[in-house]
Formats: structure tokens, C-alpha cells, sequence
């Protein structure tokens, strides 16, 4: 009897600090590799490690190591003004987070919105750059990535050769030749939505099988970003704009779906319909 009282009361002990193990490490979901290999004088002193003195200041110390941040960050056409704001602390933890790549926060929306929920200039051109935190509050209707929480899905924020540092290339002006490899944004989205000139799979915006999206992308060489908003959007399906620009014109896309289609009128041309269904006759709209 003793011993299996023993025997009982040592194993709910085992079982309480196994328990206790795990739960703190669920709350570490990322350590630095120093960090976590014990090597303190990677980055600290070793006379003074304990008072946190560090063997080089500033961002240098994490370029010491990380070298392909350095020369992004150093050699991009488009910087990130965070790392001259707060530098690599100003997102991430140095020894051990809660989050994924030793964020501060959840994720990088989080992240991105400490400060990108104020008008900031552009580094590029000194422009403003839009109150994203705002336009969120406002626009419910999240993209993907915004809705995941990832801006980094589609940016990099140590810097960028691409516009708005994108990963990827996006147009800049509202009228391009279409080539795939010219947005970011068919690294989600299927490019034969644009590619197709008849189609009843790749895409809703068609009237029949004749595909909206070829006629206005493919043959008018309209950007995507003329009628849709790739952050957030309100009562229009498919992050459709209420209004947009179009060089130095700005003007509402009058956009009203329907069950099976629907019809715009911007400034470009009067009111036309499209029905997936029935096909109209867009000379005569009917």
C-alpha cells in the first residue's frame, strides 16, 4: 500500500511538471538559434553578457549573421523606412517570441499596422502613403492575405527592387501590356482568367463564355488594380472599387451585380451588362 501510494504521488508529480513543460513551451513558438544553443557571447560580451552589453550596436550585430537581410535591406531600390525608424527590434524579439520568425506581435498585420495606421511618406518619392489601418476599418471586406493577417504574403518588408515593396513585379500605371509574370498577383490568382478568350471555368465576369476579363486586360491593357482594391473593399463582390483612377482622371465604376452578371459605367463607356446565362447584346443591352 505505501509503496504504491509512492509510487502514485510521484507519478502525478512527473505528470504536473511534464505538463507544466509543455505549456511553456507552447508559449515559445520561435528562439533565436543562439538563444536557444546557449551561445550568449555570439552577440554579448562575455565579461559583461549577464548586463546585456552587446559586442557591436544597432542592426550590424543581426546582419553579422544574417547576411541576406543585410544586403536587402542595404541594397534595395525600394527600402523599408522601418529599419531606419526602429531598426530589426522594431519587429522582432532578439531572444524568444510567442509568434512565428520571433515577431513582436501575432503576425505581420500586427506588425504592419503600428505604423501603417498613420499617413507616412513614401522613401521613393516622399509621397503619402495611404492610411492602410483606416482603409481596413473602413473596407471590411479583406483581401486573402489581409484577412489572414499576412501583408507579407505579398510584401517584403526588408525591401524590395518592386513597386510598394512587393515581392513580386506589379504595374505601376493603369495601362500595361498583360504578361503573367507581371503581377504579384498570379502567385495565387490562376492567370488563364485573363488569358482565356472564351471560358465558363476560369471566371464569373463573362457574358456567355466571352471572357470580360481577356477583353479588358488582354485587348484594352487595363490593370488590375483599375477595378479591384488588393487591400479591402465594402458592399461590392470581388473587391470591386466604388471609384478609381485611371491616369490623371477619377471616377466611380457605377458597378451592380446581378445573380448571374451584372453591369458598370464608368467613364470609359455607358452602362454595359453581362449575364453568364443569357448573353447580352452590350450594343444594345439586351
Amino acid at each position: 500500500m505505501i509503496f504504491k501510494f509512492y509510487f502514485k504521488s510521484f507519478t502525478l508529480i512527473v505528470l504536473f511538471f511534464s505538463t507544466l513543460c509543455v505549456a511553456q513551451n507552447t508559449d515559445i513558438l520561435s528562439e533565436h538559434t543562439s538563444f536557444t544553443s546557449k551561445n550568449c557571447t555570439a552577440c554579448h560580451t562575455a565579461k559583461d553578457g549577464d548586463s546585456g552589453k552587446l559586442i557591436i550596436q544597432g542592426d550590424e550585430l543581426c546582419f553579422k549573421c544574417h547576411e541576406d537581410v543585410k544586403q536587402k535591406v542595404k541594397n534595395s531600390i525600394n527600402k523599408h523606412g522601418a529599419m531606419e525608424m526602429g531598426g530589426c527590434l522594431g519587429c522582432h524579439n532578439p531572444h524568444t517570441s510567442k509568434n512565428v520568425s520571433l515577431l513582436k506581435e501575432e503576425d505581420s498585420k500586427t506588425i504592419c499596422l503600428t505604423c501603417h495606421s498613420s499617413q507616412l511618406p513614401r522613401d521613393e518619392d516622399g509621397k503619402m502613403l495611404m492610411n492602410i489601418g483606416e482603409h481596413l476599418i473602413n473596407n471590411p471586406d479583406a483581401h486573402g492575405p489581409i484577412m489572414w493577417g499576412d501583408c507579407a504574403a505579398c510584401h517584403d518588408p526588408h525591401g524590395s527592387d518592386n513597386l510598394r515593396m512587393l515581392k513580386k513585379p506589379f504595374p505601376k500605371k493603369s495601362s500595361i501590356t498583360f504578361k503573367a509574370d507581371n503581377y504579384v498577383c498570379f502567385e495565387c490568382h490562376e492567370p488563364k482568367k485573363m488569358t482565356q478568350r472564351y471560358t465558363k471555368e476560369f471566371t464569373e465576369f463573362r457574358n456567355g463564355d466571352k471572357n470580360a476579363h481577356y477583353l479588358h486586360v488582354n485587348q484594352k491593357r487595363i490593370s488590375c488594380k483599375v477595378c479591384h482594391d488588393y487591400h479591402a473593399s465594402k458592399d461590392l463582390p470581388h473587391h470591386i472599387k466604388d471609384e478609381t483612377t485611371f491616369g490623371p482622371a477619377k471616377f466611380p465604376l457605377r458597378y451592380i451585380g446581378s445573380p448571374d452578371g451584372g453591369s458598370c459605367n464608368p467613364i470609359c463607356h455607358t452602362r454595359r451588362y453581362y449575364n453568364q446565362v443569357k448573353p447580352v447584346n452590350v450594343r444594345t443591352n439586351k
